[in-house]
């Protein structure tokens, strides 16, 4: 009876130590996994920012009876909605005059990584008329790439209805 009172239970130092070398190894080998993971899903969500802010633009037209456009600045690296008020017909975003009403800011282009946006639109603008039309039908390539990740997707309007949508994205690394 006395000696199972003495017994010793429990790990060793050793047992412990070769545990913690084991997970840390695991851990370094899951890392650079979980990294390129995590850059997908934000070029995913971004994608998906994009076309809603083409269906926000088509909604607000519809809405407030007034075009609205959307229009990619590529010094600043800023895709902005804005309400089209100095000359409708033009398609162009005028800063002197049109309001702005949402910014959404990419990640531009740094050593060995960038975001690229370009579009096909005359003007470099898709204006949305008050009848959920679009000023024009085209297509949006949106491309990420880091290291081994490289995302890309391609997002289409129609003219005749406005409708946005995302035609194709591939992620891989």
């Amino acid at each position: 009876m006395l000696s199972k009172l003495f017994q010793k239970r429990g790990f060793t130092l050793i047992e412990l130590m070769t545990t913690v070398v084991i997970v840390g190894i695991v851990a370094a080998m899951v890392a650079p996994t979980f990294d390129a993971a995590i850059q997908r899903n934000k070029f995913k969500g971004d994608t998906k920012q994009i076309v809603s802010m083409m269906r926000t633009a088509r909604y607000n037209a519809i809405s407030e009876k007034m075009p609205m456009g959307l229009s990619y600045d590529y010094e600043e690296g800023k895709l902005i909605m804005f309400k089209e008020m100095s000359s409708p017909s033009n398609f162009k975003m005028d800063l002197g005059t049109d309001t702005v009403k949402m910014e959404m800011q990419l990640d531009t282009a740094s050593a060995g990584c960038g975001t690229y946006l370009t579009a096909t639109f005359s003007n470099e603008a898709l204006v949305f008329q008050p009848n959920g039309s679009a000023s024009e039908s085209g297509t949006i390539d949106f491309s990420y790439f880091n290291g081994d990740v490289y995302c890309h997707s391609t997002l289409s309007v129609l003219a005749s209805t406005g409708r946005a949508k995302v035609d194709y994205m591939h992620t891989d690394y």
